[in-house]
């Protein structure tokens, strides 16, 4: 099978015009199927099925594209007003985008649907990504469509997109060309994926102007923390051992008057939603906090922790306790920043031996 070549949609009017101009050329119809009844099928007939295949693919194209478009047009929007003014505009063509793809999700036709399948996971890996969060936005949608799943890093069907080990689903009639196909085009995402994310980690690696051990001091000035992943395992009630991991990242915190605030940070889709999240709460932590030895909120004092935020927030008590958890996140990736510190000094020292 030839590789699909997504041509970028024209920017031709303002929207909502261009929008609606767009989706008024759109032919997205689920062609007809011709069913082929065994081994006896004539040439025509396979060839007829092989055209309905070729259009649906050009339709699934342009109705993503159209989806881009609209996508960009609300990221370029800049108040809720507007963006809801958008929609109710293009509202007509929406439903009938949408209605199309949702009849794609549900094909039965296994032919059919790996077709499907393929073109819409080769269309988000072929994405435009201008930032690290659309690479995220781009995998997300490989999971949320229902196109691709979880696996372990052992499965022979994993394939690595960015950090993470997913394999194709809805795919069983796709042939090892198909496979290999959307396996390169899965490393050429990682890598530009994995590029960006080091263009980040530098940016923010040169704004740091004090160390870590002048941060725990109390110096004032920005911190650039590199933060490694960590697993942990627990037992529960029945003495059954769980093992999660808590995610790792770039952060940069800063130090002022005996508080230590985030300013930005750089990581996978977890650490991305912690950071956005802390960033719009303005999170905090005392210096005492940093340097304490245990997690603030630990055991009996956390019901006293929950009140103190709600007292000072005004917020619910839910809220609270979810304020502590983001908190507690705080504390640990920094508390795991100075674990790794010190076992690079004892390693230094111990090679100066």
């Amino acid at each position: 099978m030839k590789r699909l070549r997504v041509t970028p949609m024209p920017k031709l009017l303002p929207a909502p015009e261009r929008l609606r101009q767009n989706a008024a050329t759109l032919d997205l119809t689920s062609p007809q199927k011709v069913e082929v009844r065994g081994m006896d099928q004539t040439r025509a007939v396979v060839e007829q099925q092989l055209a309905k295949i070729k259009q649906l693919k050009v339709n699934l194209l342009k109705a993503l594209g159209w989806e881009r478009d609209v996508e960009e047009e609300m990221d370029r929007l800049g108040t809720p007003d507007e963006r809801r003014l958008l929609m109710k505009e293009l509202k007509t063509e929406t439903d009938k985008v949408y209605a199309f793809l949702k009849e794609c999700y549900a094909e039965s036709d296994p032919i059919f649907r790996t077709a499907i399948a393929a073109t819409l996971i080769k269309f988000f890996l072929q994405k435009t990504c201008r930032s690290l969060e659309d690479y995220h936005r781009a995998a997300y949608q490989l999971r949320s469509r229902g196109l691709m799943e979880h696996a372990k890093s052992d499965d022979p069907e994993a394939i690595l997109i960015g950090y993470e080990h997913l394999k194709c689903i809805n795919c069983a009639t796709m042939e090892r060309s198909e496979d290999d196909e959307i396996r390169r085009i899965a490393a050429a995402f990682s890598q530009r994926m994995q590029d960006e994310w080091n263009r980040r980690s530098r940016e923010l690696q040169a704004q740091g102007t004090i160390t870590l051990d002048q941060l725990r001091d109390g110096v004032p000035g920005r911190c650039y923390l590199n933060v490694d992943k960590e697993v942990v395992r627990r037992k529960d009630n029945d003495s059954k051992e769980t093992t999660h991991w808590r995610f790792g990242g770039q952060v940069l915190v800063e130090s002022v008057g005996g508080k230590v605030s985030l300013i930005d940070g750089v990581g996978g889709a977890p650490f991305t939603r912690w950071r956005d999240y802390a960033l719009g709460k303005k999170m905090r932590l005392t210096l005492g906090e940093v340097n304490a030895r245990y997690v603030p909120g630990r055991g009996e004092s956390f019901p006293k922790v929950v009140k103190a935020i709600r007292r000072d927030m005004g917020l619910s008590e839910e809220l609270a306790e979810e304020y502590l958890g983001k908190l507690q996140t705080f504390w640990h990736l920094i508390r795991r920043a100075v674990k790794a510190a010190n076992r690079e000094q004892e390693v230094r020292v111990g090679n100066s031996d």
